[in-house]
């Protein structure tokens, strides 16, 4: 399925020398014909060697039934063109678009070459004109948007700017009636040039810009980054702190799960699981407070383990909330899925079919509630989860009570293995390890570790060159694919059940924009 391909494991460390290199049409050939055969394409991207005036790209695919990753690099000219691999692996339409307007290798035959990210990168796209701006007064003159001709149809414009906090996001829905025929999405409006300032940071001060990439997942991304330099440099961690780190995990998907059911009963305006996940949610939000000082789950995973341990009584406190809020959200399930209210707006809605979720490379929740069982802590288990198994739901249509359930069940298993965790958690006191970061990666050059966030598959990759330094980071959020599930799930519905629909993924604007 992937031998032709360099094969490793989740955080494996690799040698770039080690790495095949083919031409760029065979990395395209060997990539579809893996996907053929059932991998999955877990990212596509570019690297600028300006020293030898190239591009290197990147295929990684992964091998879940059999826990295994492949990579395969090429290294063309700056300007050079290649066939379309997204013409047939949808799964690729946004990292091919992002390769081109990053590092101006183009795609040929491409569906849709429109920009992943707004503003247009003018310089890839437009000779003459300045890199990153655009016309004044233009929300998207250049952005090719897709147009339904009838008298009968009309455009709704949402955003980019929303109420309350969420970041920018453009909807265009072009509809018949109150029926959405076509729901196109432009992002890029943040430009916060994270992966840049990762490769200029101190190594001691890239785990505080890694968290904040996606600042929802902040303990994911940490874990992420803490597995890659574990890994490159070859430090062990304790299992007390593997436990503890796993702990902060579940908390993180508890916390936003819980939070997002609550949004979704007040999307249809059923107040009472409203109230109750929305003041539960803080339980968890505490829970991450408790463990590193912040609500958001920030500082607590650092390379080398946790920077502190919990105190026996802070145990003791947080095995008697966890039980309070197992009850008391066990209600609220049971209350919430027997309205028939709730479940009148949520069954059948904004589905998305398992071959489109297939096809378009899908993770996380949104893949699992239309039958796809992806999920890394089990299919690429690294440290607390070689050892303990985790279990996966999924689901049937998926509609948004698909995707509301998939929750609900993520919920019960997360609250059983986080009381499991703290039960079986010794008073053992953790040093806070500082390691040396001064010398270069002692493993390998290359390493991509994986996470199963409370959303999905995060994926970071580092690059190295010959002195030790990191000339590539790239980081990967399980929204830059699954925004396509968004337009897909939203076609035929009412324009009135976009809100739920949108809640149901609950996707990211800033893990995408970057």
């Amino acid at each position: 399925m992937i031998d032709p391909f360099k094969i490793f494991r989740n955080a494996e460390p690799l040698r770039l020398s080690d790495i095949p290199k083919v031409t760029v049409d065979v990395l395209r050939a060997r990539t579809f014909d893996a996907i053929q055969g059932g991998a999955r394409l877990v990212s596509w991207f570019g690297q600028d060697l300006p020293g030898r005036n190239l591009v290197r790209i990147f295929a990684i695919v992964a091998d879940d039934p059999g826990q295994r990753l492949g990579v395969l690099i090429a290294e063309v000219p700056p300007g050079s063109a290649y066939r379309s691999l997204a013409l047939d692996v949808p799964a690729a339409d946004r990292a091919e678009r992002e390769l081109f307007e990053q590092c101006g290798i183009r795609p040929e035959g491409h569906p849709w070459l429109k920009p992943v990210r707004h503003p247009v990168p003018a310089a890839k796209l437009e000779p003459g004109r300045k890199l990153g701006t655009v016309p004044e007064n233009n929300i998207g003159r250049d952005y090719p948007f897709w147009s339904l001709a009838g008298d009968a149809v009309h455009e709704v414009g949402v955003g980019p700017i929303h109420a309350g906090v969420i970041g920018p996001g453009y909807f265009r829905f072009s509809c018949v009636g109150e029926r959405i025929e076509h729901l196109e999405i432009m992002l890029g409006f943040e430009h916060r040039g994270a992966e840049e300032m990762v490769l200029n940071a101190n190594p001691a001060r890239q785990p505080v810009l890694i968290e904040s990439i996606a600042g929802d997942a902040a303990v994911a991304y940490a874990i992420a980054h803490s597995q890659a330099m574990e890994s490159l440099h070859g430090i062990e961690v304790s299992l007390h702190d593997e436990a503890l780190r796993a702990f902060a995990l579940e908390n993180e998907r508890l916390a936003y799960h819980v939070g997002d059911l609550g949004a979704l009963a007040g999307d249809v305006a059923y107040w009472p699981s409203a109230a109750y996940f929305g003041r539960l949610r803080g339980e968890f939000l505490n829970t991450a407070m408790d463990l590193g000082g912040n609500r958001q789950g920030r500082y607590f995973v650092r390379p080398g383990g946790v920077r502190r341990s919990l105190a026996h009584a802070t145990k003791v406190r947080l095995i008697e909330r966890f039980r309070s809020a197992s009850q008391q959200i066990s209600d609220c399930l049971e209350q919430m899925f027997s309205s028939l209210s709730v479940l009148s707006r949520f069954e059948s809605s904004a589905c998305v079919r398992r071959e489109d979720a297939l096809a378009f490379g899908f993770v996380g929740p949104v893949a699992r509630a239309s039958g796809v069982g992806v999920d890394v802590r089990i299919d690429h288990p690294v440290g607390f989860w070689q050892r303990h198994d985790a279990e996966i739901a999924l689901g049937v249509e998926g509609s948004v009570l698909d995707r509301a359930t998939i929750r609900r069940r993520e919920i019960e298993r997360s609250l059983a293995l986080c009381l499991r965790i703290l039960e079986s958690l010794t008073d053992e006191r953790s040093a806070p390890v500082r390691p040396d970061f001064g010398t270069s990666p002692k493993r390998g050059d290359f390493c991509v570790s994986l996470v199963e966030s409370w959303r999905g598959q995060v994926m970071l990759a580092y690059v190295y060159d010959d002195q030790g330094k990191l000339v590539r980071f790239k980081s990967q959020d399980p929204s830059f694919q699954n925004w396509n599930a968004m337009q897909l799930a939203n076609r035929g519905n009412a324009i009135s059940d976009f809100p739920v629909c949108n809640k149901s993924c609950n996707l990211a604007y800033n893990g995408h924009d970057l």
